[in-house]
């Protein structure tokens, strides 16, 4: 589905899945799986697997380790954007009559016999009681917190499971590799992501303080020697890490000792006026609002209609973005005279609403100048703040684009991006002065 609503977002993405004398699943399984997977993959139009022999293994990847190789496969997924996808998503509900409030967290429910009758928001050192005959908490691994406001005796329903990645200088070509870490068996990515390498990941049991997740040494190594295994000839040392990042994955509540073992499933929990949505994972994110909505609905006795179901996210409307290029952009760049390289870089990152975007990049030649040490424009900086949120120098750097996490973190364009800030949301010398060094700080944060 998001293949085809989110074309400029989500794009095909072979795998290489080896099978080693320790793993342990035999090839036949593997391959049984695989086709399973291809007749469900049927109406994507999606290759099928196939078996790579070691020459073609090696024709791939050269200083892969073929040593207790029994076998190896070669299967079609994809990769999406996740960041932007989380954006496009806001943007259409926003179209649709949804207020956005950023930087506004709940800091309490006031609720008495019959549910829930406020929430409390701080935004912007202002708190607002918001009026609700119905909360919806789909907050993650803060969801048991919400819950337990509301009803302090309320059991957990969330266990939290700890996921690092890395990010290093690029060893990986246009596969990315399924593999099975050799230490616990736990499935691991290694994946080629804007012209760097994507490592993760781990899946530890988390219990401590949700706002400060740390990654240990232990986290790092634990990636370090599954790509040493993989390509023992050219292993990656701490120095090859341009940055690494954490989250937690809100599990429904497992006794299991192994979180990789844990169920993804979700689950819709009704205690009075509160729906909670506990569990699930990104790929079924749209099952799970559709599991949220049509619980609310059923509750107030209203047929539920998908109306989003197949309506294209907001750049989504341009299914071959490669040959639309191509094929317009000698009449477009009568309208909108701007390079080629700039022209495929819009349509690419934001679809089929390009001509909205280089609008705004017409404004001043300046915005159509690449960021320093990037692959981006001072454009995109305006677009971010105009039309997707964007209030603070972080949200730019790493929730609307990757660049705090790719080479240089954003440090050779971090003067730039915040001069634009500054003029566009009028901010004062000191307070951008504040916003940098509030940048530069949590740079640490992230490797």
């Amino acid at each position: 589905r998001l293949l085809k609503q989110a074309p400029h977002l989500v794009s095909r993405l072979p795998f290489i899945m080896p099978i080693y004398d320790h793993d342990r699943h035999h090839p036949l399984m593997v391959r049984c799986g695989l086709t399973l997977y291809d007749w469900l993959s049927a109406t994507t139009a999606s290759p099928r697997h196939k078996k790579l022999s070691l020459n073609q293994l090696e024709s791939i990847y050269p200083l892969f380790n073929n040593d207790q190789l029994r076998s190896s496969f070669c299967y079609f997924d994809s990769q999406m954007d996740d960041s932007r996808l989380g954006i496009e998503c806001a943007q259409q509900a926003h179209q649709l009559g949804v207020d956005i409030c950023l930087y506004s967290p709940v800091t309490s429910l006031t609720s008495d016999e019959q549910g829930i009758k406020s929430v409390s928001l701080s935004h912007h050192g202002v708190t607002k009681d918001i009026q609700a005959n119905w909360v919806i908490n789909t907050t993650g691994p803060w969801t048991d917190s919400i819950q337990q406001w509301a009803r302090p005796s309320k059991p957990p329903t969330v266990t939290t499971s700890k996921g690092v990645h890395i990010v290093t200088r690029k060893i990986t070509t246009d596969h990315a590799i399924l593999c099975h870490s050799p230490k616990d068996q736990r499935v691991c990515f290694i994946i080629p992501w804007h012209d760097h390498t994507l490592i993760g990941t781990t899946d530890t049991f988390y219990d401590g303080p949700l706002d400060t997740i740390s990654i240990t040494s232990e986290d790092i190594d634990y990636l370090l020697d599954l790509a040493a295994y993989i390509f023992p000839k050219t292993p990656l040392e701490t120095s090859d890490i341009v940055s690494s990042f954490v989250g937690l994955r809100p599990l429904m509540h497992t006794k299991e000792s192994s979180m990789s073992s844990a169920s993804r499933d979700h689950k819709v929990i009704v205690d009075q006026n509160l729906i909670s949505l506990v569990g699930g994972k990104y790929t079924t994110f749209r099952k799970m609002a559709e599991d949220v909505m049509k619980t609310l609905l059923d509750l107030k006795s209203v047929p539920f209609e998908p109306l989003t179901e197949k309506l294209p996210y907001m750049g989504g409307f341009i299914s071959d973005l490669d040959q639309y290029i191509d094929t317009h952009y000698d009449t477009d760049r009568q309208l909108f005279p701007v390079s080629e390289d700039l022209y495929r870089h819009v349509i690419h990152h934001y679809g089929s609403t390009y001509q909205d975007i280089l609008t705004i990049f017409m404004e001043h030649e300046q915005w159509q100048t690449p960021l320093n040490g990037t692959n981006y424009y001072e454009g995109d900086v305006v677009v971010a703040i105009r039309r997707e949120f964007a209030t603070q120098i972080d949200d730019f750097m790493r929730r609307r684009t990757p660049i705090k996490l790719l080479t240089s973190n954003g440090l050779k364009c971090l003067e730039r991006v915040a001069d634009i800030f500054q003029q566009e949301l009028g901010w004062t010398e000191e307070y951008t002065n504040t916003a940098k060094r509030n940048y530069k700080d949590s740079i640490q944060l992230v490797r």
